[in-house]
This record gives structure tokens, C-alpha cells and sequence, in this order.
């Protein structure tokens, strides 16, 4: 489990795909480079046309507020959803950088679908009804409120919530 993921107070969960990781040493080794937050920022190329976006985590007492820089994506060209199952908040992007001209050919075409996938493991504690999330001059700021009063929900599985952006 990441440092952000400790930080963000989340305790480590069940996920189907972990068993599979434990048995295969390889893409465990490879996956210590690309799953860990902190050495994100050095697999992160600016060649790539699938990153992850640098994020910021604040916590307060009464909530987390995550910022993630997503520059040049739209509101409707991103996707927040919490799987209230794994308790996992989804950050998810596409768009397409060019368009083919009728008229023109490329001689040089490096610009093409760029997207991006994150998820974070969220705290049991937080009102998950009431997250905010906004997007303003290439950055998606999420607004995470705990709940004062804890008491464990019983889930629904496949229960998969979508969080509307506002500009």
C-alpha cells in the first residue's frame, strides 16, 4: 500500500487483483515502480499518452480535500466514481488531442487520445453522499467530508456512485 494511500487514512482492504500480484514476483517487481505514489513522479512521462496525475492530499478535521493536476481535461472529459463495495474513489480521463483534417495530411502526428486512471483507497469515516468535486484552471479538486459519527453501513455490492463535476 502507497504512502498516500497511509496518508489518506485508509486502511488497507480487500481487492481481487492483490492474490494475483503476491504469486507473480515480476509483476510485483514492476509494479512497485508504477503503483507507488512517490515514485510516481519519476515514471511520469511527459511522452505518454496514458500518466497518472500528480496529486495533493490535505487533511483536515472535519474533511480531506484531494487535488489532482489534469491540465487541458474537461469536466466532461472526466469521470470521479466511488465503489462503495472496496471503498475505492476512481479518477478516470480521456480526450482526443487532434483531429483528422479532410483537407491536410500529418507529416508529423504525435498528438493523439491522451487519458489518465487513478484510484485511492477512501477511510470508512467519510460521508460519501456528500463529496464535492470541481475543476478550475487544470485542476480537479475533490472535497471529502468525514462523518463525526462513524458507524459502519452495510454495502451493496456493485454499488458504484458517480460524483458530478462542477466548474
Amino acid at each position: 500500500m502507497s504512502l498516500i494511500k497511509r496518508l489518506f487514512g485508509s486502511p488497507q482492504h480487500h481487492h481481487t487483483f492483490r492474490p494475483i500480484r503476491s504469486r507473480n514476483p515480476l509483476y510485483n517487481f514492476l509494479s512497485s515502480f508504477t503503483d507507488n505514489d512517490i515514485l510516481q513522479p519519476l515514471v511520469h512521462s511527459p511522452f505518454s499518452t496514458f500518466n497518472s496525475p500528480l496529486v495533493d492530499v490535505k487533511e483536515s478535521p472535519t474533511q480531506f480535500e484531494l487535488i489532482a493536476d489534469v491540465p487541458g481535461f474537461k469536466k466532461e472529459n472526466i469521470h470521479c466514481t466511488i465503489d462503495e463495495e472496496s471503498k475505492t474513489l476512481i479518477l478516470k480521463g480521456e480526450k482526443e488531442e487532434s483531429k483528422q483534417d479532410k483537407d491536410s495530411e500529418y507529416i508529423l502526428h504525435e498528438r493523439f487520445n491522451v487519458g489518465f486512471s487513478r484510484q485511492f483507497d477512501i477511510p470508512d469515516n467519510v460521508k460519501i453522499d456528500e463529496i464535492k468535486a470541481s475543476i478550475k484552471d487544470g485542476q480537479l479538486k475533490l472535497i471529502i467530508p468525514k462523518s463525526e459519527n462513524y458507524e459502519p453501513q452495510p454495502v451493496h455490492s456493485d454499488q458504484v456512485k458517480n460524483i458530478q463535476i462542477e466548474e
